[in-house]
């Protein structure tokens, strides 16, 4: 389900990178916050009350989501909330996304392989549930670790 949301709005916003997801202050409720870019510029908010871009009816991606209309973002807001009764776990926001609207409540669906993750490493074992409950379609690349040079060796018989 992530990848069908992932990938519809990218086909509906060409640049989409993060879906932006806020949390009420108990983490009981999750709303659709708005579509940012890869460098935080704002492509969609939820606040207003227009409809996403329409797919055409003979597009894959709009038979994939069935009954359900792509274009309203209730049916978006469904299938997040599925995610999420599924037990997904989102991802945080990039601290240096420059977003003036985006807080500690807010966490976020990668859209694309532009968007990066708010933390590489939550602290979780990757290896067990947690890793299996990430909801990521795409991410970018990780960025290289940084090695500290080695010590040279001795000649040996030194």
């Amino acid at each position: 389900m992530a990848r069908l949301i992932a990938d519809t709005l990218t086909t509906q916003f060409g640049d989409a990178a993060y879906l932006i997801l806020e949390d009420d202050e108990h983490g009981d409720a999750l709303w659709l916050h708005s579509i940012l870019d890869a460098g935080g510029r704002t492509l969609f908010s939820f606040n207003d009350a227009d409809m996403l871009p329409t797919l055409t009816g003979d597009s894959p991606l709009r038979a994939a989501w069935g009954q359900l209309d792509p274009a309203d973002p209730a049916s978006l807001e469904q299938a997040v909330h599925g995610l999420r009764q599924a037990n997904a776990i989102f991802d945080g926001v990039p601290d240096d996304l420059p977003c003036d609207t985006i807080t500690d409540d807010h966490s976020c669906l990668l859209l694309s392989s532009d968007a990066r993750p708010g933390c590489w490493n939550f602290g979780w074992d990757f290896d067990g549930e947690d890793a299996r409950r990430l909801a990521r379609p795409y991410s970018a690349p990780r960025p290289p670790v940084r090695r500290r040079p080695s010590a040279p060796f001795p000649a040996p018989g030194r």
